[in-house]
């Protein structure tokens, strides 16, 4: 007689995934064992991603300025940015059960070939009259294939690094991408202001296939599949209320999530339609603030990845929460050019660390064998939240365009309900619970540390070395750069 199988559901904010321990001993503070094919994916990854980095970021960054380079109005800013969204909801789910017939590595690199082919045909829109829709459209599929390859990728991901560890890896990871960013954004807005946006539009589809002599090169580990139990996205409120109660945790930070998407995306778009139209900055300036902001992130990414490993990525995460709050009210009071700059620093220190632990804690908030499917349904709510709140900032936007609402007008009416729903929005964070080790320190004490105190010290602290010894700074700068 054959056994029955038994059937057991865990709760997923209590599964780790187990970490490969072999032969090759990592140094540091944050020592852990690892074997050969883990340590040299881990250090593909990061070439894979540098490159990458630049390649999207060079899309990401010129997609609304490239939109009202072809006359768009605000509306369709909007429009285009919810269909981006959409894109992004839709293909979760196929993403996901990709990973029930294709291997992970392939599912990625079919992604990013599908999305640089359609790059292709968005070079020659300037010679086609109005444009916009065939622009906006094609967006939508770039949009659909890039990110058809994340639940893959952030599942092979958590198998890859270890759990110990991943604060400190993903920070000296997102710092390298940071630096690659930097670089192509200066270089970037030099080649826009001679060339224009067809010819670096290019350069980011050359830099994307480039990526994937790196990436083939990463071990993909077994990906253990629970045959038993198969988690979908279902419309059943009996099954999605009891999902909601074994998986508490991860139900409450969906949810933030999907508020604070629709609070973020509401303005957003506007940053950059305020800067070059209201402001009328031009391109140069554009891209020098961007670049800004990236090289702050660049900074910020270990301050905060060593912050996350110290005191928990729960605690950090409500404290990044409140400043990106107040990145609408930075753009609603500037100007000029010296408010923008100001803006961006604040902006990128508050989005570095924000990024850095949202992204753990949904690693360590899912469960290995179904953390495909966990994020896809994660990006399909969160990629609901976004797209209303884009829908409703470029109906606003368009809307208040020329007039105003009690004592702010045009888009500084959108930039002030945007900071008052991010505040709301963090009202919600303190049901969520912490997923390892918190310290003790509460909250508000830890706020005053890791955002006032630790920076000035650590910046004086740094002044007065370099200051003692300025050849071993750039000696020491020196070799990071030929490290990375």
């Amino acid at each position: 007689m054959a056994k029955k199988e038994k059937i057991e559901i865990v709760r997923s904010d209590r599964i780790k995934p187990k970490i490969a321990t072999k032969s090759v001993f990592v140094k540091g503070k944050d020592s852990v064992m690892m074997d050969e094919k883990t340590r040299k994916s881990m250090k593909y990854s990061i070439a894979e991603g540098t490159l990458n980095a630049a390649s999207s970021n060079i899309t990401s960054t010129y997609v609304t300025p490239y939109a009202l380079f072809l006359k768009a109005t605000h509306s369709e800013i909007g429009i285009l940015n919810a269909l981006q969204n959409l894109a992004v909801i839709i293909s979760q789910i196929p993403g996901a059960n990709l990973t029930n017939r294709m291997s992970r590595k392939s599912i990625w690199l079919f992604s990013i070939i599908a999305t640089k082919l359609f790059w292709i045909p968005i070079l020659l829109l300037p010679f086609f009259p109005n444009p916009i829709w065939v622009f906006i459209i094609l967006i939508f599929f770039t949009a659909f294939f890039a990110s058809l390859k994340n639940p893959a990728w952030s599942s092979m991901m958590g198998d890859i690094v270890p759990h110990d560890i991943r604060g400190k890896y993903f920070g000296k990871r997102n710092s390298i991408l940071g630096v690659s960013g930097l670089i192509t954004m200066l270089v970037s807005g030099f080649i826009l202001s001679v060339y224009g946006f067809s010819a670096i539009f290019l350069i980011s589809i050359v830099l994307g296939f480039v990526s994937i002599i790196f990436f083939i090169k990463m071990y993909e580990p077994p990906f253990r599949r629970n045959y038993y139990y198969k988690h979908t996205l279902s419309l059943n409120f009996g099954n999605a209320l009891k999902f909601v109660k074994v998986n508490r945790n991860f139900s409450l930070f969906t949810i933030y999530m999907t508020f604070s998407g629709f609070a973020i995306n509401v303005a957003s778009p506007f940053f950059t339609v305020y800067m070059l139209k209201d402001l009328n900055i031009g391109y140069a300036w554009f891209a020098i603030i961007a670049a800004i902001g990236i090289l702050v992130r660049i900074f910020s990414q270990g301050y905060w990845g060593s912050l996350s490993d110290r005191f928990g990525s729960r605690k950090i995460m409500i404290i990044c929460a409140v400043l990106i709050a107040f990145v609408p009210l930075g753009y609603m009071l500037s100007y000029n050019i010296n408010h923008l700059i100001i803006v961006e620093i604040f902006s990128g220190f508050a989005w570095a660390g924000f990024d850095l632990v949202t992204f753990n804690f949904l690693l360590g908030v899912t469960p290995a064998d179904r953390r495909p499917s966990f994020v896809a349904n994660f990006n399909i709510f969160t990629g609901i939240g976004g797209m209303v709140g884009l829908l409703s900032g470029g109906f606003l936007a368009e809307v208040l365009q020329g007039s105003g609402f009690l004592f702010f007008f045009g888009l500084h009416a959108l930039f002030a309900l945007s900071f008052v729903l991010r505040i709301v929005s963090v009202a919600l964070m303190p049901a969520i619970r912490q997923i390892e080790k918190e310290d003790a320190t509460p909250v508000k004490d830890l706020f005053w540390q890791v955002v006032v105190e630790h920076p000035v010290k650590g910046m004086m602290h740094r002044m007065e070395y370099f200051v003692e010894n300025p050849g071993k700074v750039m000696n020491g700068i020196e070799r990071r750069i030929r490290k990375i």
